[in-house]
């Protein structure tokens, strides 16, 4: 198999471990829905992939996929399991609910239209990030009228006297813009001196950051932070990077009735981000740091919107129980808390004690990667809590980049300038799936489509025993080592048991058997059923039937399967195709998936 082809089959896999994720979470808009929606999902993913299993062409092959990862988008978007409706947005990020309702933090301008450069430089300007030359050079193309105008809607803009920037920043940047205005010999507009001018007399111990909305209009987000962090020994008085990439991450999830418990909040961005774009969710920003609890409740104040619906509250990981908050949270988030290996083991138990005491809770976890020693040692910290990672990938330059070498790209609401250039790694972790083998919950059709997937064309629906573990990744599952050794070893046992030659291959019907926790009692009864329709077919109790009965078989049954396929089966089970015995019999069955 050529690596190219092995990268699209992981990237087929990867699909299907996605939509059986999104299939076993989803939550219909209408709760008496859920279940059909689900079983739908399903059904459509196992239609589309049996439908397109004889594609070859890397093209078509590389559509589908396109495709198929854009429902998947669309389905978290808009809340619905099908096709998107022709009145939706075509928008990938789901818009946020403050944009019609923040008039008056509204910014006099829109970016509608606007060139990508200068939505670029706009947004980074009131973020207050650093704006590199190549975003300041195309006001060198710009006459002073437009200079002019640029000045009043951004650089003179009446928010900034009430939540005023770091005045060395907007300094810095407009001077430039007049070495660029004076180079270009332009007349600098007056507004521009005046702006400095102004700005020398803006105190320094705090300094504001504005996040726009989508279209630009008005602020989503208004965070204060401290001048002054170092000289009081913390760094949670001060945004970071991997809190505003947790921020534009968060845009693309729902969090409608859930209660979200943010750890190490710091500045709150993450948190009040989340709080202003979802009106019926509930927040706990979370610090031990006197003064960083403090700045939190000042941040609470500037963003009203989620402000009655966010509690900040101190937390010692330390010395932590669930009764120290007031609600049980459905997801916890945190950002740039990676840092200090000695208190790595103390936030994993807090994450555990959170995720296990609600079922179906999660955990995002947001870290700039900056030492890669320090993640491995998160990541241990993880496993021994008895939390997994259910999905880890990056951002960076504006993509999201996924492990099975995807990438999405999507340019932030959230900008951030960094000393480093380093990727935000996230990590979605939950509790371990099963702590016992015999807690596997699958169904069968779960299992027909990994195998449909991940078999190969000469040995079609059967895997490799040795590919256990990648199998029950496939099916949602993280097991251990010694989870699978010890399903391998049931599965081996099994076809010496059944007196079936030993090939290091499992069919479906193996693998399920293994699951269950009473497998002879699961094999008992497979056999019976399959003994049973043998039989039907056998009414002179000759021991054998024909090709023909089986054509029958399949027929009745409306199984899949081609009269070469099946004549193709019973040579490879009876040697012939005149008489198949009962043993010829369960093996065809096998393969055909019905048992």
């Amino acid at each position: 198999m050529s690596s190219s082809v092995a990268a699209t089959r992981k990237r087929v896999l990867s699909l299907y471990r996605s939509i059986f994720r999104l299939a076993r979470s989803w939550e219909a808009k209408d709760p008496t829905l859920t279940e059909r929606e689900r079983k739908d999902i399903i059904t459509e993913a196992r239609a589309k992939f049996r439908d397109n299993k004889t594609v070859t062409d890397p093209d078509e092959i590389e559509k589908l996929i396109q495709k198929a990862e854009a429902r998947i988008v669309s389905a978290n978007h808009y809340g619905i399991p099908y096709e998107r409706p022709e009145y939706a947005s075509t928008s990938q990020r789901r818009p946020s609910r403050s944009e019609s309702e923040r008039d008056t933090d509204a910014t006099g301008f829109g970016l509608e239209g606007k060139s990508e450069i200068f939505c670029k430089f706009v947004r980074r300007f009131f973020a207050s990030c650093k704006v590199d030359d190549i975003l300041l050079d195309f006001l060198g193309d710009e006459d002073a009228q437009n200079i002019e105008e640029i000045s009043r809607i951004v650089f003179d803009n009446p928010l900034f006297k009430r939540y005023p920037q770091k005045a060395a920043y907007a300094m810095n940047v407009i001077k430039r813009v007049i070495e660029i205005q004076e180079m270009n010999g332009f007349e600098v507009a007056d507004r521009l001196y005046e702006r400095i001018s102004s700005l020398m007399a803006i105190p320094l111990e705090f300094n504001h950051r504005l996040f726009l909305d989508s279209s630009g209009s008005c602020i989503s987000t208004v965070i204060r932070e401290s001048n002054q962090q170092l000289i009081y020994g913390t760094t949670g008085l001060s945004l970071w990077q991997a809190a505003c990439d947790l921020s534009h991450l968060l845009t693309f999830l729902s969090f409608d009735d859930k209660k979200v418990l943010e750890l190490g909040a710091g500045c709150g961005l993450a948190g009040f981000a989340l709080a202003n774009d979802n009106p019926t969710s509930q927040l706990i920003l979370s610090d031990f740091d006197r003064r960083v609890l403090e700045q939190l409740e000042e941040n609470r104040k500037l963003n009203k919107k989620g402000a009655s619906r966010v509690s900040i509250e101190f937390l010692d990981w330390t010395n932590f129980s669930m009764n120290d908050l007031p609600w049980i949270p459905d997801v916890v988030i945190a950002s740039d808390v990676v840092y200090d290996r000695t208190l790595l083991p103390s936030l994993c138990d807090v994450i555990s004690k959170c995720l296990n005491a609600k079922e179906g809770s999660y955990a995002i976890v947001a870290s700039t990667l900056r030492d890669s020693d320090t993640l491995s040692a998160f990541k241990k910290a993880i496993e021994f809590a008895k939390l997994t990672i259910e999905e880890d990938f990056s951002y960076e330059h504006g993509r999201f980049n996924f492990l099975d070498g995807s990438n999405f790209p999507s340019e932030t609401l959230f900008p951030h300038s960094s000393s480093i250039n380093a990727p935000t790694i996230f990590y979605k972790i939950k509790t371990v799936k099963m702590s016992t083998s015999s807690n596997f919950d699958v169904g069968r059709q779960e299992v027909e489509s990994v195998f449909a997937v991940m078999s190969s064309e000469d040995k079609p629906m059967v895997l490799k025993i040795a590919d256990l573990k990648l199998t029950l990744r496939a099916l949602g599952f993280d097991p251990r080592n010694s989870q699978v050794n010890e399903l391998q070893k049931k599965l081996k046992d099994a076809k010496k048991k059944s007196e079936e030659k030993d090939d290091g291959f499992m069919t479906v019907t193996d693998l399920l058997i293994a699951l269950k926790g009473d497998s002879t009692e699961e094999a008992d009864k497979v056999t019976g059923e399959m003994r049973s329709a043998f039989s039907l077919f056998d009414k002179e109790k000759k021991g054998y039937i024909t090709l023909e009965n089986l054509k029958q078989v399949a027929a009745e049954l409306q199984l899949e399967i081609s009269d070469d396929e099946l004549t193709q089966m019973m040579e490879e089970a009876a040697g012939q195709t005149e008489k198949c015995t009962e043993a010829d019999f369960f093996e065809i069955m096998k393969k055909t998936c019905l048992y």
